[in-house]
């Protein structure tokens, strides 16, 4: 393996963690129901949005709440981690000069922090949908 296909597989690989680091939007940021409501307030619907709007509130599990924080602590903790673990794996994958046993733990290290980063991303998702049945 050349130095030009090293930096070739090592641009890939930036290019790839620069991907992944963008920032996400934020989920529900926007609430229709809300929206709705302000305009014209005596439908059925706005009704039951007021007991929304009392969960809203609520320092445990609402949008401010310690639960919510810490799932988002967390998960922000496991993206960077993770971010790491590729960095380091895609340098060891580049270095590994074609050695089979190399290539493979690389590979392996690699297929497990984007798994890892699945099943993290999944988690939040499924406590902010739990959150929100609340």
């Amino acid at each position: 393996m050349n130095l030009t296909s090293i930096i070739k597989r090592a641009a890939a690989f930036m290019s790839l963690i620069l991907m992944l680091s963008l920032p996400t939007p934020v989920l529900g940021a926007v609430n229709p129901l809300e929206q709705a409501c302000k305009e014209s307030s005596g439908a059925t619907l706005c009704k039951d949005n007021s007991v929304q709007q009392s969960h809203e509130n609520n320092s445990i599990y609402g949008p401010n709440g310690i639960i919510t924080k810490a799932t988002g602590i967390i998960s922000m903790l496991v993206g960077v981690a993770a971010i790491i673990v590729l960095i380091v794996a895609g340098l060891r994958y580049a270095l590994a000069s074609g050695d089979p046993a190399n290539v493979s733990k690389a590979r392996n290290t690699i297929t497990y922090a984007l798994i890892g980063m699945a099943v993290a991303a999944a988690a939040q998702g499924i406590v902010i949908f739990v959150l929100n049945k609340l």
